[in-house]
Protein backbone atom coordinates (compact mmCIF):
# COMPACT_ATOMS: atom_id res chain seq x y z
CA UNK A 1 0.00 0.00 0.00
CA UNK A 2 2.89 2.11 0.79
CA UNK A 3 4.75 1.26 -2.44
CA UNK A 4 1.26 2.50 -4.30
CA UNK A 5 1.06 5.68 -2.57
CA UNK A 6 5.09 6.70 -3.31
CA UNK A 7 4.45 5.50 -6.84
CA UNK A 8 1.40 7.95 -7.38
CA UNK A 9 3.03 10.46 -5.55
CA UNK A 10 6.01 9.87 -8.42
CA UNK A 11 3.92 10.12 -11.01
CA UNK A 12 2.00 13.23 -10.07
CA UNK A 13 5.18 15.03 -9.35
CA UNK A 14 6.29 14.04 -13.32
CA UNK A 15 3.41 15.13 -14.84
CA UNK A 16 3.17 18.58 -13.20
CA UNK A 17 6.53 19.26 -14.50
CA UNK A 18 5.84 17.89 -17.94
CA UNK A 19 3.39 20.63 -18.01
CA UNK A 20 5.29 22.95 -16.49
CA UNK A 21 8.59 22.40 -18.70
CA UNK A 22 6.24 22.56 -21.90
CA UNK A 23 6.75 25.07 -24.72
CA UNK A 24 5.26 26.78 -27.72
CA UNK A 25 7.17 28.62 -29.52
CA UNK A 26 5.94 31.94 -30.47
CA UNK A 27 5.99 33.03 -34.31
CA UNK A 28 8.12 35.84 -33.86
CA UNK A 29 10.68 33.98 -31.89
CA UNK A 30 13.02 30.98 -32.70
CA UNK A 31 14.73 29.03 -29.45
CA UNK A 32 17.70 27.31 -30.02
CA UNK A 33 17.70 24.51 -27.85
CA UNK A 34 21.05 22.48 -26.68
CA UNK A 35 20.76 18.99 -24.96
CA UNK A 36 24.14 17.19 -23.93
CA UNK A 37 23.63 15.08 -27.35
CA UNK A 38 22.60 17.64 -30.31
CA UNK A 39 21.19 21.12 -30.93
CA UNK A 40 17.80 21.86 -32.04
CA UNK A 41 16.55 25.15 -33.11
CA UNK A 42 12.64 25.18 -32.49
CA UNK A 43 10.52 28.20 -34.73
CA UNK A 44 7.17 28.16 -36.24
CA UNK A 45 9.31 29.40 -39.79
CA UNK A 46 10.08 26.58 -41.81
CA UNK A 47 13.09 27.83 -42.85
CA UNK A 48 14.65 28.14 -39.52
CA UNK A 49 13.47 25.07 -37.54
CA UNK A 50 16.28 22.14 -37.96
CA UNK A 51 13.31 19.43 -37.83
CA UNK A 52 10.17 20.35 -39.96
CA UNK A 53 7.19 21.79 -37.76
CA UNK A 54 9.34 21.50 -34.86
CA UNK A 55 7.54 24.22 -32.63
CA UNK A 56 7.12 22.35 -29.34
CA UNK A 57 9.87 21.15 -26.98
CA UNK A 58 10.37 20.66 -23.12
CA UNK A 59 12.32 23.33 -21.28
CA UNK A 60 14.06 21.08 -18.87
CA UNK A 61 16.24 23.21 -16.75
CA UNK A 62 20.07 23.08 -17.25
CA UNK A 63 21.10 22.38 -13.18
CA UNK A 64 19.78 18.41 -13.63
CA UNK A 65 22.48 16.49 -14.86
CA UNK A 66 22.25 14.29 -18.51
CA UNK A 67 18.83 15.72 -19.37
CA UNK A 68 19.08 19.27 -18.57
CA UNK A 69 19.05 21.88 -21.15
CA UNK A 70 20.03 25.93 -22.38
CA UNK A 71 17.93 27.57 -24.47
CA UNK A 72 18.37 30.68 -26.18
CA UNK A 73 15.57 32.80 -27.08
CA UNK A 74 16.09 34.89 -30.06
CA UNK A 75 14.11 37.48 -31.94
CA UNK A 76 13.28 37.09 -35.50
CA UNK A 77 11.46 39.85 -36.45
CA UNK A 78 12.35 42.18 -38.78
CA UNK A 79 12.91 46.02 -37.58
CA UNK A 80 13.94 48.99 -38.64
CA UNK A 81 16.93 51.01 -37.56
CA UNK A 82 16.92 54.47 -37.51
CA UNK A 83 20.36 56.12 -37.45
CA UNK A 84 21.33 59.92 -37.88
CA UNK A 85 24.45 59.70 -40.15
CA UNK A 86 26.83 62.65 -38.80
CA UNK A 87 30.15 63.67 -40.26
CA UNK A 88 32.94 65.41 -39.68
CA UNK A 89 33.82 66.88 -43.49
CA UNK A 90 30.17 68.47 -43.72
CA UNK A 91 30.20 71.77 -45.89
CA UNK A 92 33.90 71.23 -45.90
CA UNK A 93 34.55 71.12 -50.04
CA UNK A 94 38.08 70.07 -51.55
Amino acid sequence: MIVAIIGGIILLVLIVLSVMWYRVVDPSEAHLVVTPNKQVVCSPDSGISTDENKTTYFAIPSFLPFIGRKIRVMDITIKELIVTQETYEKNQAR
